[in-house]
């Protein structure tokens, strides 16, 4: 905690303010008809940006999970899982499930990305 600042709150906040303005960035650029990209394969399809943004939103939890100083037990539906996970493990056992779901997303955003750009060249290279 620097000052009366929690940092893990402050960061997500940061996040939060970087959405937002990018939000608001891509709403005021207005591309005109004559310059959009018509290429068979865009840069990337909502679905894979959401993959990406969540693989970082997953890292950046677990790295403040594991530099959390305390731990509460939990309680409600996942309670035994969290608890036992830090029973065995500490913060670091938490942390790494964080961890390892974000690796997942990426590895998924990076299968969902190498299909969609196999097709697109197959549908270039057949003539439709």
């Amino acid at each position: 905690m620097i000052g009366w600042i929690d940092t893990g709150e402050m960061v997500i906040v940061l996040l939060l303010a970087a959405l937002a303005i990018f939000i608001l960035w891509e709403s005021f650029k207005r591309a005109k008809p004559a310059s959009r990209n018509t290429s068979a394969t865009p840069e990337q399809t909502a679905s894979e940006l959401g993959l990406l943004i969540g693989a970082v939103v997953l890292a950046i939890t677990g790295t403040l999970a594991m530099l959390d100083p305390t731990h509460v037990h939990t309680t409600g539906r996942s309670a035994f899982f969290w608890n036992a996970l830090f029973g065995a493990f500490g913060k670091l056992g938490i942390a790494a499930v964080f961890w390892i779901a974000a690796v997942l997303a990426l590895g998924a955003w990076y299968v969902r990305r190498k299909t969609r750009l196999s097709s697109a060249q197959k549908q270039a290279h057949s003539g439709l």
